[in-house]
């Protein structure tokens, strides 16, 4: 037997010989999709994007010049859920193309396609118990009594507004705030914003490669921060000051 022989029967003999419970997974993956099934919201997202998947196919195949419009469509959907991607620079591309009103729809559309997304995703995340200690925690508390005192009015305005909307998306879903009362607040401030963003853009007509741009400098900003707090990190625990930088 050569050495390859002989090295595949060493792993073969170290591998452990107890065999994973299939069946356990098995029958967690089974219990997960009949409750996927049995809950509404998942029929709901299915009614919502078999329609589009639809619109898009025919779209494509009829009317090959509203492609712009299928792809702006598309974007925004990522681009309002917890996907870190900015929506502005989508909103401006088809605004040079469209009616500012068509933008401000197809977007809201979008929105609550989003929307629905993240309540069902981050409504199950705290439902796991790595994460479900975080809603007994005093800070995520205050934060919903916070919320709580003017929910849908809070929703619509961080919508509308250029300020964070991540901690909405994530104690909306996570403290059982109603789903249609999410989702209408969340698309009628986007729809909102899209409307004067699309008055602006039409206005402005940015050339793609400044969008591509916008993008690339928008993703690429926070990273930058995390590499720069990690490298002062790193030389704070390591006791060495970095060095000025030498003079004229």
């Amino acid at each position: 037997m050569n050495r390859l022989g002989l090295n595949q029967l060493k792993l073969f003999q170290a591998w452990p010989k107890s065999s994973p419970a299939w069946g356990e997974c098995y029958s967690n993956v089974m219990a997960l999709g009949h409750r996927a099934k049995d809950s509404p919201k998942i029929w709901v997202l299915t009614g919502t994007l078999a329609p589009a998947l639809v619109c898009t196919l025919l779209v494509w195949v009829l009317y090959a010049p509203l492609w712009q419009l299928v792809l702006y469509f598309w974007y925004s959907i990522p681009s309002n859920s917890f996907v870190y991607l900015p929506n502005e620079p989508g909103v401006l591309f088809a605004a040079a193309i469209y009616s500012p009103w068509v933008v401000a729809v197809v977007g809201g559309v979008a929105t609550m396609i989003a929307c629905i997304i993240d309540y069902v995703v981050i409504k199950k995340a705290f439902e796991l118990r790595p994460v479900a200690p975080v809603k007994q925690t005093t800070i995520y508390k205050k934060a919903v009594r916070y919320f709580y005192w003017q929910p849908w009015a809070t929703i619509a305005i961080l919508a509308v507004t250029p300020f964070p909307f991540y901690p909405i998306r994530v104690l909306a879903p996570s403290s059982n705030y109603p789903l249609w009362r999410y989702t209408s607040a969340t698309v009628i401030g986007r729809m909102c914003r899209y409307y004067l963003l699309a008055i602006g853009g039409s206005w402005m007509h940015v050339p793609p490669q400044y969008l591509i741009l916008m993008v690339v400098g928008m993703l690429s900003t926070p990273l930058l921060a995390v590499v720069w707090a990690r490298w002062k990190l790193r030389v704070r625990q390591s006791g060495v000051e970095p060095a000025a930088p030498p003079g004229p």
